[in-house]
């Protein structure tokens, strides 16, 4: 009786369909919801649960499996309809610009451009802002952790004084702190570069002058600490005097230019 009951809605189900794409041709006006999509994918879905239903594969009576199936049709219609229209979106294009005048160099003020000297100085400052925090790495895991930190605390000053002399006007100024980082630079790469070539041995080991080659670099690199921090204290108050004073006594301090040289002569290990 229920697969009577079954097949006679599916019969109605699929009259009312037929019926309703007639109506839909023949009408150019907008159709009631009878006559509409969303209506016939309605039928689609009762169709289809009732069939279901018919096959034993539903366990719903013939009354709920057409309900089910209706609503079950116009949930697809209505996704597809929003994917249709997120799909029909126009698509932003890229703007193209076109025919650009060239920049009138006549209107360009050059005094607030910086000089090519200027450039050039500033270049050379994170150059060597670079070298030195290039000679750090390579003996970042021998040196000691308290001469790490004096090369980072050296660093970080040298930073704050290029910072500092890149705002400022005063051509004297730049020139003696570049004059002061090439010292140090130049005093430490060679030191790092002796300092390596050391079996990593002796470098707790004291020596002729009574200074293991770790006590001898942290007190170096405090003597520069001492030295920067001084020279950062004159740098803000632009005192291109005391920055003169003290480039001249790190050239004399930061000499000669060879350090952990091992004696063979001698049954004692030392230092030059």
């Amino acid at each position: 009786m229920q697969k009577i009951i079954i097949l006679i809605t599916l019969k109605f189900i699929i009259f009312k369909y037929y019926n309703n794409i007639e109506m839909t041709k023949e009408s150019d006006t907008k159709p009631f919801y009878w006559n509409s999509t969303q209506h016939l994918y309605g039928c689609y879905g009762a169709i289809i649960v009732c069939i279901l239903a018919l096959l034993n594969i539903s366990t719903h009576g013939w009354f709920k499996a057409s309900v089910y199936g209706y609503f079950f049709g116009l949930a697809v219609y209505w996704s597809l309809h929003v994917i249709q229209q997120l799909s029909a979106r126009p698509q932003p294009q890229p703007i193209i610009v076109k025919d650009i005048e060239p920049l009138d160099q006549t209107n360009i003020d050059s005094a607030s451009m910086p000089s090519p000297t200027a450039q050039m100085k500033r270049t050379s400052e994170q150059q060597l802002l670079q070298h030195f925090s290039l000679l750090h790495q390579q003996v970042i895991n021998l040196i000691p952790t308290e001469a790490n930190h004096k090369f980072q605390n050296i660093h970080a000053l040298l930073v704050i004084i290029t910072q500092k002399i890149r705002r400022s006007n005063n051509q004297n100024t730049q020139t003696e702190i570049l004059n002061i980082q090439r010292i140090i630079n130049n005093y430490i790469s060679p030191l790092i570069e002796h300092y390596q070539e050391l079996p990593v041995i002796f470098h707790d080991r004291k020596m002729a002058d009574e200074l293991s080659p770790n006590e001898l670099l942290l007190k170096q690199l405090n003597l520069i600490h001492d030295e920067v921090l001084k020279i950062t204290e004159h740098v803000f108050h632009d005192d291109v005097e005391a920055l003169i004073q003290h480039g001249e006594f790190l050239q004399q301090k930061l000499n000669p230019p060879h350090f952990f040289q091992i004696k063979t002569s001698s049954s004692d290990l030392s230092l030059k």
